[in-house]
C-alpha cells in the first residue's frame, strides 16, 4: 500500500535539507508504530521518499511524502494516521492531507508555483519591467556546477518558466518540471535582480501539480 502525505514546512524547519527532512519523517513514522515496508539487505530501512526536493530556506504548503506500508487500502484510517504522525512531528512540519495512492509508483511533479514577497522599498514599476524582460526573452542562461569536480556549464532555463506575475507586493512564479529538471529558486531571483535582502518573507512553494504514473 502506497500512502501519499502532503505536508507543509514553516519556520526553522525550512532550513532542513532534503535528506534531513526525509530522516525526520522516517523517525516519526517508526515512533508512531506504523507497519512500514522495509528494504532488504544488511541495513534495512523504511521505504519512503520525498518526491520533489525543496531548496533549503524555502517554506512550502505543497510537499509530498510517499510511504510504503503493509496492509490493504480498506484498512487505512486516514484520521488515525494523521493524528499519530502529527504527534511525532516537530513544530513547523504539518500534515495537510493523506491518502492511499491508486498507483503503484510515486506521482511525478510537472509544475510548481512559488510566491515571493518583496520589501516595501522595492520599486514595483522596476520589478514589473524586469518581469516583462524575462518573459519576453528567448533564452535565460545560468551557470551550474555538475559532478563531484564542480564542472561548470551554461544552461538555458527559459523553457522552465511558465509565468511570472506581479500581484501587489508579491511575485508569483509558475515553473515547469520535467525529467531533465527545472529552474531553481535562486536562479529565478537572480533573473529578476532580487536576493534574500529584497524579500520581506521566505520564498513559499504554494502549489505542485502532479501526474500519476
Amino acid at each position: 500500500m502506497l500512502v501519499l502525505v502532503k505536508f507543509g514546512v514553516r519556520g526553522n524547519m525550512r532550513f532542513l535539507s532534503h535528506l534531513e527532512t526525509a530522516r525526520v519523517f522516517e523517525r516519526a513514522l517508526v515512533r508512531a508504530g506504523f507497519a512500514l515496508k522495509y528494504s532488504e539487505g544488511y541495513n534495512p530501512h523504511p521505504k519512503l521518499s520525498l518526491v520533489l526536493p525543496r531548496a533549503v530556506g524555502v517554506e512550502s504548503d505543497a510537499e509530498l511524502l510517499c510511504v510504503e506500508m503493509e496492509g490493504e487500502e480498506s484498512g487505512f484510517e486516514a484520521e488515525v494516521f494523521k493524528s499519530r504522525l502529527s504527534e511525532e512531528l516537530v513544530e513547523g512540519l504539518d500534515v495537510l492531507e493523506r491518502r492511499v495512492s491508486g498507483s503503484r509508483g510515486a506521482p511525478r511533479p510537472v509544475s510548481a508555483r512559488y510566491m515571493m514577497s518583496v520589501v516595501d522599498g522595492c520599486s514595483r514599476d522596476d520589478l514589473r519591467a524586469r518581469i516583462e524582460a524575462v518573459m519576453a526573452s528567448e533564452r535565460l542562461e545560468v551557470v551550474r556546477e555538475f559532478g563531484k569536480g564542480g564542472r561548470r556549464k551554461r544552461v538555458d532555463v527559459r523553457g522552465y518558466i511558465e509565468t511570472i506575475e506581479l500581484e501587489g507586493s508579491k511575485v508569483s512564479v509558475r515553473c515547469k518540471i520535467s525529467l531533465s529538471g527545472s529552474i531553481r529558486v535562486d536562479e529565478v531571483l537572480s533573473a529578476l535582480g532580487l536576493d534574500e535582502s529584497s524579500l520581506a518573507l521566505p520564498v513559499m512553494r504554494t502549489e505542485v501539480d502532479w501526474q500519476e504514473v
